[in-house]
């Protein structure tokens, strides 16, 4: 089995941002592009996004399946319980309602 890589993605999803993955290597970049996500730089940080205008079940499915591909290749995914398609209604309502995202902890979740 190959080695897990030292980077680690967080796809989220806040009120005011939109639902976005931080993280960042050349297999990542070409990962999120594939799964729909837009690269965008801040002064010196990398995150990716979707696009804004899309309903939250498109969100849900472009994120977990953004999340799959990048765990097929052995990366560390941390995907908000809100957007996560292979939880249940009852394990997504209650995750959303406790998690908080380790690199926004200051946007709300939407």
């Amino acid at each position: 089995m190959a080695a897990t890589p030292d980077v680690e993605i967080v796809i989220c999803r806040h009120a005011t941002t939109g639902t976005q993955a931080s993280g960042y290597d050349p297999l990542i970049a070409l990962i999120l592009t594939r799964a729909s996500f837009r690269p965008e730089d801040f002064f010196t940080q990398r995150y990716y996004r979707l696009a804004y205008d899309q309903t939250a079940a498109e969100e849900n499915t472009q994120a977990s399946n953004a999340a799959r591909m990048l765990r097929a290749c052995h990366y560390t995914v941390h995907l908000a319980p809100g957007l996560d398609e292979d939880l249940n209604t009852y394990q997504r309502v209650v995750g959303h309602a406790v998690w908080q995202c380790p690199v926004h902890p200051d946007h709300p979740n939407s």
